[in-house]
């Protein structure tokens, strides 16, 4: 198991490092992934105290997760979790929060040959 608690410090071990910037431009406190079949954790640093958010957000799940990446699954400007298993389908956790309206979307056009 690992976690990123906003304070670069990591526990036992990790292939990845995720983490991401809020609207300030801050570092923020995300993550999880363990490993045989335990429930997967999801610590939110609140002034340097973690707390486990896993089971009020429906993130503590029986997994075998290797790692976990962040995206706007779909598009509403917030980031959503998929959680990546061990010989097991990803699980995606979507992010319902209210809408911020913060995003953008480009769209690319022109000939990437020249």
């Amino acid at each position: 198991m690992y976690c990123l608690n906003g304070m670069n410090d990591f526990s036992v071990y990790s292939i990845e490092n995720p983490f991401y910037y809020n609207d300030k431009e801050q570092s923020n406190s995300i993550t999880y992934a363990k490993s045989n079949r335990e429930k997967n954790v999801f610590f939110v640093n609140n002034n340097g105290l973690l707390t486990n958010e896993a089971q009020a957000l429906g993130a503590d799940l029986d997994s075998n997760a290797r790692s976990a990446s962040y995206l706007d699954y779909d598009n509403d400007g917030d980031l959503d979790i998929i959680i990546n298993n061990y010989h097991d389908q990803a699980t995606l956790l979507e992010n319902e929060t209210s809408k911020s309206n913060r995003w953008i979307k480009i769209k690319l056009v022109g000939n990437p040959r020249r």
